[in-house]
């Protein structure tokens, strides 16, 4: 197959096109007698040619492309040219789709481009000028249109791509193009058009003679009634005007201009955008220098422009013809570029206000072009390329408004009661527009417009509110002093959006407008103006973290009841004003939520009863004798009650108890009931209250809303009537209509349907333009109410600023309210309102029938939804059949909207009947569509509606029967074949509708459905975008349905890939973006058919910024996310290969559309897949790339130039290129072009949000990193190697640049993201050594950094949140001891000290921010301080920069630890009571309280979960060091109670082990208990109190069985030692029995345990076992570590337990020790063991006891027991221990003395030395025993065995071995011998001492010999002098004995003389070598002077 990629992203099958191999005959083999065949119908020949074409221009493409050579293929040439030509020939003759049109033009236009020879291009242009020549032939229509179509587009390929080189042909060409005209329809039209651009494209200023006449014809075609020939004609001229500009007069320029105006009016959203670029064309020709000829005028100036925009804007008052203007204004600004925009900024925006000077004051005009002006300036402000310029400007527009604000009506001054002014003057327009416009600036700028409030005082917030002055300030208060409605709302909105994005400066912005209101001397409308300020004020601070203070609240609370005492005022308006006023206070105030309302609860209820009467018989008093005045008053306090019940009713829920409820129903129903009294009250009242009946329906019909639905069933009745003759409106002569239609309808659909635009990026304009009527569009003013009653969205609050007037408001909500109340009425009611609604249609005239059809169906359509989500059916024929007739009836209109509404509502309908009835309907619906869809009579409009209708039964009835689908497929077949394209494009959406909801059921309608969907798409016209969109949407459906198995279907793939390519091919966004959305899900089921080195590039055009919709770029981004989440390295290669910068048009789209989430969200994917994928090989790309986004930041960082030069080492160009030199040389060239990528200039500056985005993905590239420690770890990088040998450490100075530039960022969010990075980048890199500099810290160098990134965020006027995020990693750098001292960690720990001012009453933050935040930055600080402290006492390591760091912290530590420490146990305290059940919270007293308050305590647990544990290790360490010095008599109470919250709060978490949230939680409260169990003054608190132990070993028990992991039981064993060791001092002998309080209990707690712990690490323990080994998975010295605690902890037992209880406990453990003695496997643990024995024994003796002996008896019997079985090292210490330990023993049990005995003997007779050796020890010891008696008795039965061993030894070498320490036992026996037996003992321990002596020969053979002769040698020397007596005699009585040791003691000597001569001569010999052979170092020439 050939090689051939094409820009659609898809590779056609081999079995498609036959290209087994690359030759090119297989390319022109075209068989034209197949394609003839008669068998071969019309489709299919289509899709032959159509394949064919394809594989032509693939091949063509891939021979004019840069890469081509000649030998990829060798066979082109001028024959296969000609060929080629030919069969392109011959296709004009035959009919063909009209898709083919286009490529047949682009192949010849190719094959002349690619070809060797040009001469064929004539016969080419004959060719086709033969088929224009033709005049038309009624026999052969069609074919005679394709023919001409296909002539045509041949011809545009031609001269647009070869031009001049076409020849002499192109005035005859432009003839015959221009008669053409008349003969053609409107496609005809189109096609020659574009046609007639192409030839002016190619032929550019050489066309100068022919321009007229083209001229004239594109402006006849201005007036064509088709849209799209308009299109084409504009295009066209656009073209004209570039290319013959300098030949244009001024005359016929302004008239062209003139005339492109007018086409303005009318004109979809596509001709607009090309009317658009047009006048833009025409004005940047004006502008510049290069379009100006010497004969023409001079240059148009900036001013000179604007001007003409604003005659032209002037000459055309039409709304459509001034949209396009300013559309035309925006388009010219983005042609002439930024740099333009920056330096005519200003005037821009001057001359867009001064557009609003052209309208009539109090005009509708006015009303609109303030819309259309705000549009403009929006999208000025938008196109702004960073947001210090957007700042800049949002300055300029606070002068303007303070220019234009305080423009007073003539006679109203402030402070007067008057009312607002009813007409809107230019002036008061201008400064709403300005306002509402540095609204948005200032939403877009979030934090940045700090300097708007603070500007003028030099940036510092200590100061009041009212001391406010800066010129957002200003500016908004000359909007609210204004006289106009408008004014004053867009001033409040803007003071909303500054509250929304500066929240630190909230409340300081509600003191400034509680001080205006406050100043207010009399009531006017300037109090109501600052109230409605401080309620949006209010409602801002709930989007916030940071809150609003509860005395500001409560401040905000007192202005509003003083408001409402009315007793001094006397005049009505001021009563008015100051009613109005105080609801929105308190409307306001019950936003902030339960916190708040839920103390002044029965306040507000009091308020609410009594603003209505309290029974009816006072409603009835009011009727009879109201007081005109007095009903005023009334009804605003009516309207004030209904809106705070509504917000209560939605913020509080939670307080709406049953009793709460049974109140709030009773001004409910009082409302409704005055309300339907209002028709008598309105007839005889002025005309003042009947202008707030309106209000108060709407107040009450929104509350109604949020209300249960059983408050409404008392006044079901009288409500249906209400909201009925409300929508219904039958005493109004020009009804209003609802404008719910739009959202009840799917957008999708609408777009599909062509009855909604497509989404652009002027989609507000299209809103403007389609919406002409301001009642449609809304206003702010119209409902200000809405700033503080709707829910705000703090991303976006902008909806208020299209608020609908009240009374269309109030049908909206009516229709709501009718759709929530209509599933609760009965039957009879039902039918009596669909009865209702069919006589009001039928009295409807003209003009009331159609908004009475939208209001009545829109009604409907809720109620139906309703009752079928509630499941509250319909029964009843009469009623389903009176509404299903009445909804038939809309769908004979002609209004597409309403269809599509109608058949919603008809869908619902038969949702919402009853089971029974519902089959019954649903078949007579069917039958009726089949009747009215096979009637021929019928119109195409309702024949469209009903195909609708059949799609709505489908996806919302569930029609999924196959009969039910069959019947419809065969329907909406015959629909789609029929001419009719509007016909085609109903049956089409409806299909694909069906395909949906069909599921696999609609499997069998798949191919034939494709089939249509493929028909479609070859017959129609380029021009009917409408029935391709459905054809591209049906083709999506198709694809989901078949999903996977596309891959085996052959023929249905390629089909879906000929419609792919078609779609993909049209003009039309929304096709293209179905186009990309099928490529998508083709990439995804046939893969294998997707070429991603074609696909890439194309995605990558579609989300260029140029890219105007939306829609496509969407679609483009999706499926580049699906790809790189697929792989991300392919993609990344062709991006690279192709030369596509990728990376910057991500970054750009994430600037352009900041506010689009979903694209946000994709594109954000598609990053981190990229960086996923290319991390470890393209790690300084990412690195340069995170520089370049936030290094534009530097200049107006936190950082002072001085800091950063003095920061550490400057990351510069230079650094960049070190760091790359270990880049691997394969990705040299890819990291190059990477690089390369980012074209972007250094003075841009990326948005805030961008820069938040991509040091969130630095983070994400930390966690990928941390896989391989090399990356954190200069050492290891030295020594390791990544995949591109790139390592994040080799990049730390950039990385340190980019955390602390976003760390000292402008905006808040960017600098939280970075204090969030700054802090992984701590914890990552703090532990890496500098290489070069062992045991140095690699960040040292970067200390002074990262220490100044630290300084802008402890700053007086930062937010809480931020201040304790930066104490939080301030906390973290001084504890990771990069510094060790020294100046930068005084820097840093001074930063620190600051911020304990934040603690306390003192701080100046509780006055401005939520207590919730106050409670953050309390404990931020406490939990940082915590950790410091915790590291000064304990360092990490024992390493000397650890050591250094801990001594230089403790004592900067111990100077604040009296505050500290009060601190800690304060917050433990909240702790402990925020730790009770949300039930009995209500139990805590205020003042029990430290750092949070009672109304934020369920927000507060959260902040305290995070920080308690911090808090509880310092408060532990603390107590146990603090009383130290207490006296032994006496121990604090304080003392004691904060000992009792420590154990109170770790036994509540230690309690519930498997409800640890993080085991830090557990490990911390462990320390915290070990800490202060080793205090032995904290103990002593126990007292007699032996629970307390017992409890505390009982918890921890609990917590090691339910964890059972090796810590947790590390931890338990440690602190019950403890705890043990603190008990056991408590019990001595000299204590009197009944004086000892035992721990039983607690010993038993100890013992479940031990047992538990031996039982985990332990496989078996049963004495009875042979062997007992470890736990293979876990460390053996770890576990040896923990039982020997565990051993440790139970020899203490004897001494806590009572008597009786000795015999029962201490048995169990000696055994259980022996036992592990008696294992080899234990080996680790047994010195221990042996060591707790003894110590075991010891306190036995200790117990006053009679019983002591079997205690100890036991454990003797089983060591003698087992060593009977089997003898050990460890299990001789232990006999030797208990023989030991009480000797007295062994007298009472004799027997155990022979066994004893016996053992050893028997070891003595052995072969193990060791263990000899121990024995003749133990041997030793025994024979020194008190007792001499039983010191005789082991003499006498081991002594034989000791002379055995030394006279005739078994094994020679053991007897080598031992003979030592034998020998000096057998000394040991002469000693103790009596006097009898001395002398006997001793001559036969001489005799066997003389006999080992050897001879001078034997000893030089052998080491050991000789070691035997001085051992017996020595001995017989010191037994001689000691028994001079005895040792003569035996002596004498053995002659040569005698000899033999005189002649050892000789040798000896002459030994010992000789070695003391060899070591004095070698001593000689060393001293002169190294005096000789060794120079002194030390030059002595320097002593010679002195």
């Amino acid at each position: 197959m050939l090689a051939i990629k094409d820009q659609t992203g898809w590779i056609p099958p081999t079995n498609l096109y036959g290209l087994s191999k690359p030759e090119t005959r297989d390319i022109f083999a075209f068989d034209m007698k197949k394609f003839h065949d008669k068998d071969m119908s019309q489709p299919e020949r289509d899709a032959y040619m159509y394949d064919w074409l394809t594989i032509m221009v693939q091949f063509l493409r891939s021979l004019t492309s840069s890469s081509h050579t000649e030998e990829d293929w060798p066979e082109w040439g001028e024959k296969e040219q000609q060929e080629v030509l030919t069969l392109l020939h011959s296709f004009i003759s035959i009919p063909t789709a009209p898709c083919t049109h286009p490529i047949i033009g682009e192949c010849c236009s190719l094959a002349y481009r690619a070809g060797p020879s040009l001469q064929l291009m004539n016969t080419s242009l004959q060719k086709c000028l033969e088929v224009l020549r033709v005049k038309h032939n009624s026999d052969s229509e069609q074919q005679w249109y394709s023919q001409k179509l296909c002539a045509i587009h041949m011809l545009s390929h031609l001269y647009r791509d070869h031009g001049r080189t076409t020849g002499p042909h192109s005035t005859e060409t432009l003839q015959l193009l221009l008669r053409t005209f008349k003969q053609g329809d409107s496609s005809t039209r189109c096609v020659l058009l574009d046609c007639i651009q192409s030839v002016v494209v190619g032929l550019g200023s050489a066309l100068s003679p022919s321009y007229k006449d083209i001229l004239k014809v594109c402006r006849t075609q201005l007036q064509d009634k088709s849209s799209r020939v308009r299109l084409k004609s504009v295009s066209c001229l656009s073209q004209l005007v570039s290319c013959v500009w300098h030949t244009l007069s001024p005359s016929e320029a302004e008239q062209l201009l003139t005339a492109v105006i007018k086409t303005f009016e009318g004109a979809d959203h596509s001709l607009r955008i090309e009317l658009a670029h047009f006048v833009s064309v025409y004005l940047r020709h004006s502008l510049e220098d290069k379009y100006i000829e010497k004969g023409r005028s001079k240059r148009l100036t900036p001013d000179d422009v604007l001007s003409l925009i604003h005659i032209l804007y002037n000459k055309n008052p039409s709304l459509g013809c001034r949209g396009g203007i300013v559309m035309s204004l925006l388009e010219l600004v983005r042609t002439m570029g930024a740099r333009w925009l920056e330096s005519n900024l200003y005037k821009l925006v001057r001359s867009g206000v001064g557009l609003l000077s052209l309208s009539k004051h109090g005009s509708t005009d006015l009303l609109l072009s303030r819309k259309l002006v705000v549009f403009l300036l929006k999208q000025l402000t938008a196109q702004l390329p960073n947001e210090h310029m957007q700042l800049e400007l949002a300055k300029h527009l606070c002068s303007l408004v303070i220019t234009h604000a305080r423009q007073k009506s003539p006679g109203k001054e402030k402070g007067s009661n008057t009312g607002l002014d009813t007409s809107l003057t230019s002036d008061q327009a201008i400064s709403g527009c300005l306002l509402i416009v540095l609204g948005v600036i200032i939403k877009r700028i979030s934090t940045l417009s700090a300097e708007l409030i603070q500007e003028t005082l030099g940036g510092s917030v200590e100061m009041s509110g009212a001391m406010l002055t800066g010129s957002a300030v200003s500016a908004v208060a000359g909007g609210l002093e204004n006289r106009h409605g408008f004014c004053r709302c867009a001033a409040v909105w803007t003071l909303q959006c500054l509250a929304i994005s500066v929240p630190t400066h909230n409340g300081l912005l509600i003191d400034w407008a509680l001080s205006k209101l406050s100043s207010e001397s009399s009531p006017s409308p300037d109090m109501c103006a600052y109230s409605l300020a401080v309620a949006s004020l209010v409602r801002a601070s709930t989007c916030s973290d940071l809150g609003l203070p509860l005395t500001k609240a409560k401040s905000v609370l007192a202005m509003s009841e003083d408001m409402l005492i009315l007793e001094s005022v006397t005049d009505l308006k001021a009563k008015l004003f100051r009613v109005r006023a105080s609801w929105y206070l308190l409307g306001a105030l019950i936003s902030l939520g339960v916190s708040f309302v839920r103390p002044i609860l029965s306040k507000l209820l009091t308020l609410w009863r009594s603003s209505f009467p309290h029974s009816p018989e006072e409603l009835e008093k009011e009727k009879s004798g109201f007081d005109s005045q007095t009903l005023q008053l009334q009804v605003e306090h009516r309207i004030g009650a209904l809106a705070s019940l509504r917000i209560f009713l939605q913020q509080c829920p939670d307080l709406c108890s049953d009793d709460v409820t049974k109140k709030l129903k009773l001004p409910v129903e009082s409302a409704i009931a005055f309300v339907s009294t209002l028709p008598k009250i309105i007839r005889s009242s002025d005309t003042n209250l009947a202008l707030n009946i309106p209000l108060l329906k709407l107040q009450l019909y929104q509350l109604l809303l949020s209300c249960p639905d059983s408050w409404l069933e008392d006044s079901m009745s009288s409500l249906l009537r209400e909201v009925v003759a409300q929508f219904v409106q039958p005493d109004s002569l020009m009804p209003l209509q609802t404008t719910l239609a739009w959202e009840l309808t799917q957008s999708d659909d609408l777009v599909c349907l062509d009855i909604l635009p497509y989404v652009s990026m002027d989609s507000e304009l299209d809103t403007i333009l389609r919406n002409n009527c301001i009642e449609q569009l809304g206003s702010v003013e119209c409902l200000p109410g809405a700033l503080f009653q709707e829910r705000l969205n703090e991303e976006d609050n902008s909806c208020f600023l299209h608020s609908l007037p009240v009374s269309r408001a109030t049908i909206n909500v009516s229709i709501r309210l009718f759709g929530k109340v209509f599933p609760q009425a009965t039957d009879k009611h039902k039918f009596q309102l669909l009865t209702h609604f069919k006589d009001v249609v039928k009295q409807s005239k003209q003009n009331r029938l159609q908004v009475m059809l939208f209001n009545l169906v829109s009604a409907l359509f809720l109620a139906f939804r309703n009752s079928s989500s509630l499941r509250k059916l319909i029964s009843g024929s009469d009623i389903t059949q009176t509404g299903l007739s009445f909804l038939l009836a809309v769908l004979n209109t002609s209004n597409p909207l309403l269809s599509c509404l109608s058949n919603g509502a008809i869908a619902r309908f038969c949702q919402s009947v009853s089971h029974h009835s519902n089959k019954q309907i649903v078949t007579q619906l069917l039958r009726h569509i089949e009747q009215v869809l096979s009637d021929v009579t019928k119109d195409v409009s309702i024949k469209s509606g009903y195909c609708l209708l059949l799609s709505a039964l489908h996806k919302h009835v569930g029609l999924g029967s196959p009969q039910h689908l069959a019947t419809s497929f065969k329907l909406l077949s015959d629909m789609a074949v029929l001419p009719s394209p509007h016909l085609q494009m109903s049956a089409l959406y409806s299909l694909s509708q069906m395909c949906d909801a069909g599921g696999p059921l609609f499997r069998p309608q798949i191919h034939p459905s494709l089939c249509l969907v493929h028909e479609s798409l070859f017959t129609a016209s380029s021009l009917e975008s409408e029935l391709i969109r459905t054809a591209g949407q049906c083709l999506g459906s198709l694809m989901d349905a078949l999903g996977p198995e596309i891959q085996g279907m052959v023929r249905a793939k390629e089909r879906l890939l000929q419609c792919i390519y078609v779609l993909k091919a049209h003009h039309d966004p929304v096709v293209q973006g179905f186009a990309i959305t099928s490529l998508q899900k083709a990439l995804l089921f046939c893969p294998d058919n997707v070429s991603q080195a074609s696909l890439i590039p194309f995605l990558y055009t579609c989300m260029t910024p140029d890219v105007t919709f939306s829609w496509v770029t969407h679609a483009a981004v999706s499926c580049l996310r699906q790809c790189v989440q697929k792989d991300a390295t392919p993609v990344w290669e062709i991006a690279a290969r192709n030369e596509m910068q990728l990376l910057t048009t991500l970054i750009d789209l994430l600037d352009l559309h900041e506010s689009d989430h979903a694209l946000v969200r994709d594109v954000r994917e598609i990053l981190d897949c990229l960086q996923h994928a290319l991390y470890s090989s393209c790690l300084s790309t990412w690195i340069y790339l995170y520089q370049r986004v936030l290094g534009a930041e530097q200049r107006e960082s936190g950082l002072q130039e001085e800091e950063v030069r003095t920061a550490g080492p400057e990351i510069g160009p230079g650094d960049q290129d070190k760091s790359n030199e270990d880049v691997g040389e394969d990705d040299e060239d890819l990291r190059t072009l990477s690089i390369a990528d980012f074209s972007i200039k250094k003075t841009k500056s990326h948005k805030w949000k961008t820069q938040v985005i991509f040091v969130q993905l630095l983070r994400k590239l930390f966690d990928l990193c941390s896989t391989d420690p090399a990356h954190f770890n200069a050492q290891l990088c030295k020594r390791g190697k990544s995949e591109s040998g790139e390592f994040l450490v080799t990049y730390l100075g950039d990385l340190v640049q980019v955390v602390c530039l976003a760390s000292t960022g402008s905006m808040h969010d960017l600098r939280l993201t970075g204090l969030t990075a700054l802090q992984d980048l701590i914890r990552l890199f703090s532990a890496s050594e500098d290489p070069n500099l062992p045991g140095s810290p690699f960040l040292i160098q970067y200390q002074a950094q990262i220490g100044a990134a630290f300084r802008p965020a402890f700053q007086t006027d930062m937010p809480p949140n931020i201040s304790a995020l930066a104490c939080q990693v301030c906390g973290e750098w001084i504890v990771s001891g990069v510094s060790t001292g020294g100046q930068e960690l005084e820097k840093v720990f001074g930063l620190l000290e600051s911020s304990l001012n934040k603690i306390g009453q003192g701080s100046s933050s509780k006055h401005l921010y939520g207590d919730i935040m106050i409670t953050l930055e309390t404990l931020s600080v406490l939990g940082a301080w915590a950790e410091v402290y915790y590291r000064s006492q304990f360092p990490q390591s024992s390493s000397e920069n650890d050591c250094a760091l801990s001594n230089s912290l403790r004592p900067l530590v111990e100077l604040h630890l009296p505050q500290l420490s009060v601190s800690w146990f304060h917050a433990l305290y909240d702790y402990s009571l925020l730790s009770l059940p949300s039930s009995q919270l209500s139990m805590i007293r205020p003042q029990q309280c430290h750092f949070f308050t009672f109304d934020s305590a369920e927000n507060a647990r959260a902040i305290y979960r995070r920080h308690w544990t911090k808090v509880l290790k310092a408060c532990s360490l603390w107590l146990s060091q603090s009383g130290q010095d207490e006296s032994d008599s006496y121990i604090g109470q304080p003392l004691v109670d904060k000992l009792t919250l420590i154990l109170g709060c770790v036994s509540q978490v230690l309690f519930f082990p498997l409800s640890i949230e993080r085991v830090e939680i557990l490990f911390s409260c462990l320390f915290a208990l070990e800490t202060v169990l080793k205090s032995r003054w904290i103990l002593r608190v126990f007292g007699n109190q032996v629970s307390i132990p017992s409890e505390i070993l009982s918890i921890l028990h609990r917590l090691a069985l339910a964890k059972q992991d090796l810590n947790t039981l590390n931890w338990v064993i440690k602190i019950s030692l403890v705890l043990t060791h603190s008990l056991a001092p408590k019990r001595t002998s000299s204590i009197p029995q009944e004086d000892f309080v035992p721990y039983d209990d607690t010993v038993y707690e100890l013992l479940r345990i031990t047992v538990l712990t031996i039982g985990v690490l332990v496989h078996e323990v049963l004495p009875t076992k042979k062997h007992m080994v470890f736990k293979a998975n876990v460390s053996v010295s770890t576990q040896a570590d923990i039982l020997s605690n565990v051993f440790r902890a139970v020899s203490l037992i004897p001494q806590i337990i009572s008597p009786h209880l000795v015999n029962q406990v201490v048995t169990p453990v000696q055994l259980l020790m022996i036992n592990f003695l008696n294992q080899e496997e234990f080996s680790e643990v047994h010195t221990v063991v042996l060591e707790e024995l003894k110590r075991l024994l010891i306190n036995c003796n200790t117990t006053q006891l009679s019983t002591q002996g079997d205690v100890i008896c036991s454990g003797f019997i089983e060591v003698v027991r087992l060593l009977k079985q089997r003898t050990s090292r460890p299990m001789l210490i232990a006999l030797s221990i208990y023989m030991l330990s009480r000797p007295e023993y062994l007298v009472e049990y004799g027997g155990l003395v022979s066994e004893c005995s016996s053992i050893y003997s028997q070891v003595l007779r052995g072969r193990d030395p060791s263990i000899i050796l121990i024995t003749i020890e133990i041997i030793k010891k025994l024979y020194t025993l008190g007792d001499q008696n039983l010191a005789n008795n082991f003499i006498c039965k081991t002594a034989p065995s000791l002379f055995e061993l030394l006279a005739t030894p078994k094994y020679q070498d053991v007897l080598d071995t031992v003979i030592s320490e034998l020998v000096s036992c057998l000394e040991i026996l002469i000693a103790l011998a009596p006097p009898k037996a001395n002398t006997e003992l001793i001559r036969n321990i001489t005799h066997v001492l003389v006999t080992k002596l050897g001879s001078s020969e034997e000893e030089s053979s052998s080491p050991q010999v000789n070691k035997t002769h001085q051992v017996c040698l020595q001995s017989l020397q010191q037994i001689g002098p000691k028994y001079p007596a005895q040792f003569k005699d035996v002596m004498n009585s053995d002659v040569t004995m005698r000899q033999r040791l005189e002649q050892a003691i000789l040798s000896s000597r002459k030994r010992s003389e000789t070695s003391s001569e060899e070591k004095n001569k070698k001593f000689t010999e060393s001293r002169t070598k190294s005096t000789i052979g060794k120079p002194l170092n030390i030059d002595f020439t320097k002593f010679q002077q002195t």
